[in-house]
């Protein structure tokens, strides 16, 4: 059975997208407007045509003065960490992994008494992933829904194989993107013990 194509619904300060296509490039000029801070939180961040091109927008963000904070799932982004990792410490953008996966995402022990309770903190918490697709701007705008930094979501990528997800971009009540960005941080700070343990 053909699938109908949906385009967007806008109003004034919501605007819903079911074409990822459509979504990306709202994302996109946020983030090319953005003047002091993206928060940027997904469970799946591949290093695929809109992976990539998240990355030099947000690189590009970094080198205007914008603080950019990056939050992916260890299990939802495992197969990117390595690269991800070499070109956030590169282009100086903050990043953080949720509940990395021990033995895949770390490297030797270097401390193995302080170290070695951490990681079987982590295989209690093998289940525990984060899920959220979340971007913030400036406090301004967010977007949020099930759409993941890959490609999988483009019909420009994977044409009439695109998956068909929501999104959307939120303007107002500023009250709802307050507590986006609350929930970000609440995050990213639990992420903190975990992330320190990325070599």
């Amino acid at each position: 059975m053909a699938r109908a194509r949906v385009g967007t619904l806008m109003t004034q300060d919501i605007a819903l997208f079911f074409e990822g296509d459509d979504y990306y490039r709202e994302a996109f000029k946020a983030i090319a407007a953005a003047q002091a801070e993206i928060c940027l939180e997904t469970y799946i961040f591949a290093l695929d045509e809109i992976g990539v091109e998240f990355l030099q927008r947000l690189a590009s963000a970094q080198k205007r003065g914008v603080a950019v904070y990056l939050l992916v799932d260890g299990v939802g982004s495992n197969t990117s960490l390595p690269a991800l990792r070499q070109f956030c410490e590169q282009n100086e953008i903050h990043l953080r992994v949720y509940h990395p996966v021990p033995f895949l995402n770390f490297g030797p022990l270097q401390q193995p008494r302080v170290e070695l309770r951490l990681y079987i903190a982590l295989l209690r918490r093998i289940n525990s992933r984060n899920h959220r697709k979340v971007i913030i701007v400036d406090r301004i705008v967010a977007f949020a829904g099930s759409l993941n930094i890959i490609s999988v979501h483009s019909r420009k990528f994977s044409g009439e194989k695109a998956w068909r997800d929501t999104g959307m971009r939120i303007e107002s009540p500023k009250a709802a993107i307050v507590e986006l960005r609350n929930s970000f941080f609440r995050a990213w700070r639990r992420a903190f013990r975990w992330s320190r343990l990325l070599t």
